[in-house]
C-alpha cells in the first residue's frame, strides 16, 4: 500500500466480501486473523456488542445484513484493528440516527488515530471533525473545526 509496515491503515468499505453462509462472528474472527490481528474472541464479541450486534445478530449470515448493519460490521473491524490512519468513505450512509451520533462521538474521541473521510453529511462532520479540507473547483480549502 505504500505505507510503512509499522503504520496500521484501515479503509472502511461498504462492501463486505463473505460467502452466503459466513456468520457475522465468524467473519470478524476470520478478518482479524487475515489482518494479523490479535483480538480475543471475547474482545471481538464486546466490540460487536458495542455496534449493536447481540447474540442473535452475531449468528446471522453476513449476506443477510442490510447496508446499515454491514457498515456497522465494517466499523467494528476497523475498531478492532486499532488503526493509526482510518480512511472512511461516506461512513454515515445507511446508518440510523443513533448510530451516526455514536460514530461522531467515537471518531472525536480517537486520540492517536488520524481519520480521513469523505462525507456529504455536514452535521456529522461538525460533530466528528477538528479540521476540514474541502475539495472544490480543483482547490483545497482548509477550515478549523467541523
Amino acid at each position: 500500500t505504500g505505507f510503512p509496515k509499522d503504520i496500521c491503515v484501515v479503509y472502511v468499505q461498504h462492501e463486505i466480501l463473505a460467502n452466503d453462509e459466513t456468520t457475522v462472528l465468524d467473519y470478524m474472527v476470520d478478518a482479524q486473523r487475515a489482518a494479523g490481528g490479535e483480538a480475543s474472541h471475547d474482545t471481538i464479541v464486546d466490540v460487536l456488542g458495542t455496534m449493536g450486534f447481540d447474540e442473535a445478530k452475531r449468528s446471522h449470515a453476513v449476506l443477510e445484513l442490510s447496508g446499515g448493519w454491514r457498515m456497522k460490521l465494517a466499523l467494528a473491524g476497523a475498531i478492532l484493528r486499532q488503526a493509526d490512519l482510518l480512511l472512511l468513505d461516506e461512513p454515515t450512509n445507511h446508518l440510523d440516527v443513533a448510530s451516526v451520533a455514536w460514530l461522531a462521538e467515537y471518531l472525536s474521541s480517537l486520540g492517536r488515530t488520524t481519520v480521513v473521510m469523505v462525507s456529504h453529511d455536514y452535521q456529522f462532520l461538525d460533530r466528528a471533525c477538528t479540521d476540514v479540507i474541502h475539495f472544490v473547483d480543483m482547490k483545497l480549502d482548509y477550515y478549523l473545526g467541523g
